[in-house]
């Protein structure tokens, strides 16, 4: 009788368990981490890129050194040599870049890049102080293995505050299609 109890408890264990599990998880809902490097001296924006009309970010796929060399110049101070994106890491890889033009040069963190549902969400905190006197360009500029966003089709930086929870959703949302 101890048996066939313990056996009952088992199995309605194992089938509780399972029906859990199948209630808490969507289809198509399944996140992974992605790995990223994140680029910043020496690059800078190029004076001739600006942001689409009436708005001040502009978010980009980019996939070539050309393109890339496009939107960005090179400033270099005497120091440490900075890692440079070369030709070859194009073949390999794709950068996800947000750039943010206003009076605040901006500092950016990334806490985490996710792959859910054809998308890839950066999650980040900005800071910085307004300056008055100029106009920045400030840009976040990212590199993601092709293999791990193979798939992606838009590209989402959401920006949190600073200690918040990433739960609670972001402050302010950007986006690109890839």
């Amino acid at each position: 009788m101890k048996f066939f109890l313990f056996s009952m408890a088992v199995i309605a264990g194992i089938f509780g368990m399972a029906a859990f599990s199948a209630g808490t998880e969507e289809p198509g809902n399944d996140a992974c981490a992605v790995s990223f490097e994140v680029f910043g001296y020496p690059y800078f924006v190029r004076n001739t890129v600006a942001p689409p009309e009436g708005a001040s970010s502009l978010a980009l796929a980019i996939d070539s050194l050309d393109v890339f060399g496009e939107t960005f110049g090179v400033g270099m101070v005497m120091g440490t040599k900075p890692k440079f994106l070369e030709k070859e890491y194009f073949k390999t890889h794709e950068a996800a870049v947000l750039i943010l033009w206003g009076d605040t040069p901006w500092e950016f963190t990334v806490r985490s890049a996710v792959k859910r549902d054809r998308r890839l969400v950066v999650k980040a905190e900005k800071s910085g102080t307004p300056c008055k006197t100029a106009v920045f360009a400030s840009p976040l500029i990212l590199g993601f293995e092709r293999e791990q966003i193979a798939g992606v089709a838009q590209i989402v930086f959401e920006f949190v505050k600073a200690h918040g929870s990433d739960d609670a959703g972001p402050d302010e949302s950007y986006s690109t299609d890839r």
